[in-house]
Order: structure tokens, then sequence, then C-alpha cells
């Protein structure tokens, strides 16, 4: 029975890893297109001096977030089911933080396309 919670709580943790990853791949690249094309700015201090070096930005934004977050989960998957719990709780905090964040791209994608970015 412990062993089957720790399954259905790693399936859970698993899925805001994955989501995640994906938010981080969408927000770099959106932050990518915002920058190229003039209609925003890197806010993160640390990155905003390499966003105009492409394919160092794509490595320290994209890729190693999205390793680090796969380490993670493998060392989680060996972990207890308490770590676990716990650790979805820090993934939901995160996931929603990203949702946050791409709305914000979204603003400026909206106001691209509706033609306000000209006034």
């Amino acid at each position: 029975m412990k062993e089957d919670a720790q399954n259905i709580s790693i399936y859970d943790a698993k899925k805001y890893f994955i989501f995640i990853s994906i938010l981080n791949i969408a927000d770099m690249f959106l932050t990518l297109v915002a920058t190229i094309n003039e209609y925003g700015k890197e806010i993160n201090p640390l990155l905003s001096n390499i966003v105009n070096d492409v394919p160092l930005f794509i490595v320290i934004k994209g890729i190693m977030p999205t390793l680090l977050l796969a380490t993670v989960y493998l060392r989680l998957k060996k972990g207890k089911i308490e770590d676990i719990k716990n650790s979805i709780k820090y993934l939901r905090f995160c996931y929603f933080w990203y949702i946050i964040i791409l709305s914000s791209h979204f603003i400026w994608i909206l106001t691209v396309i509706s033609g306000f970015s000209n006034l």
C-alpha cells in the first residue's frame, strides 16, 4: 500500500516537473522573441546581460534548468513519500509562478497584435 502511494506521489511530481520544464522553455522562447524584436526585455538581472548571445542564453535559461529539474526528479524518485509530498507543494508553487510569468508574455503579445505598441 505504501509503495502504491509513493508511486502515485512520484507520478504527480513527475507531471509538475514536465509542466515546469515546458513552461520554462516557453518562457525562454518568448523572452528571446520579445528581446530580439524589441517588444520587451529580460528583467532577470543575471540574464539580461547575455540575452543578446542567443546560444548562451538558450543554454543558461533553457537547457540548464531542464537538466536540473531532471536531476532533482531522479533523486526524488528514491526519496521517502513524505519528501515527495513536500516537494509537490514547492513544485505547485513553481508551476503557478511560471503561469504568472507567462501571463506577462501574453500581455505584450496581445499588445503587439492589437497594434497598441505603435501609440
